[in-house]
């Protein structure tokens, strides 16, 4: 059997949001009923634009988290981890974003729907990075299995018999699960690195689970 592993300290990225504007076809803020529209690099979800995927120093790669303070947005880069609650609001500021309230990224994980995962209420083992995702479905005693990936198997027995599989998880670059992203767009909500937000109060709040989430299935939803 594979034991509990020990708890471990979020390593949280940023999730930057911004207000939406009304443009006209020559990009001039209008007022009235003109469609929002959002930066090249952020999606429209609910009443704000947030980031299409999790933050990167500018000098990531796919294999180096990178050294920068400046924050940018792109596919296949590794996110930004380990970021305290007043360098992430100073990064965003950089920007001009700023960053997610609670309600903000709860809001856009769960989507039109309020979806209790970004991508729907039920819980999908391989969909978003974590443990489950990365579960050793090829080796003794989950070889055999008929269904693996499934619910904790990183820890738990397998409901066939068999497991738990272990795991070789890991932080995966941005983007590096393409069905885990909600109907606006935005990648990783669920899963791969801990998100911070903004209560207002000055505490450290982590939301959306991660790459080692020990319960997925719980650390993983919308909801907090």
């Amino acid at each position: 059997p594979v034991p509990e592993p020990e708890a471990v300290e979020p390593e949280p990225e940023r999730e930057d949001a911004v207000e939406p504007v009304e443009e006209d076809a020559a990009g001039d803020e209008v007022e009235g009923d003109a469609p929002l529209t959002c930066p090249a690099d952020m999606v429209l979800a609910g009443a704000v634009c947030i980031d299409r995927f999790e933050v990167s120093r500018s000098d990531a790669t796919a294999t180096e988290p990178g050294e920068s303070d400046v924050p940018v947005v792109r596919a296949g880069a590794l996110p930004w981890d380990n970021i305290t609650l007043e360098a992430a609001r100073a990064a965003c500021a950089s920007v001009d974003k700023h960053l997610c309230t609670p309600e903000e990224w709860e809001d856009a994980c769960g989507g039109s729907a309020a979806s209790t995962y970004t991508y729907g209420d039920a819980y999908e083992p391989a969909t978003c990075n974590g443990p489950d995702a990365f579960c050793l479905c090829d080796t003794p005693p989950c070889a055999d299995l008929d269904t693996c990936p499934y619910q904790g198997c990183f820890t738990r027995p397998s409901p066939e018999g068999g497991g738990p599989c272990g795991s070789d998880y890991k932080i995966t670059p941005t983007g590096s699960f393409p069905a885990c992203l909600n109907d606006a767009g935005a990648y990783d909500m669920s899963g791969n690195i801990f998100e911070i937000v903004d209560a207002g109060d000055g505490s450290d709040l982590f939301v959306g689970g991660a790459y080692d989430s020990v319960d997925s299935a719980a650390q993983h939803r919308c909801g907090f």
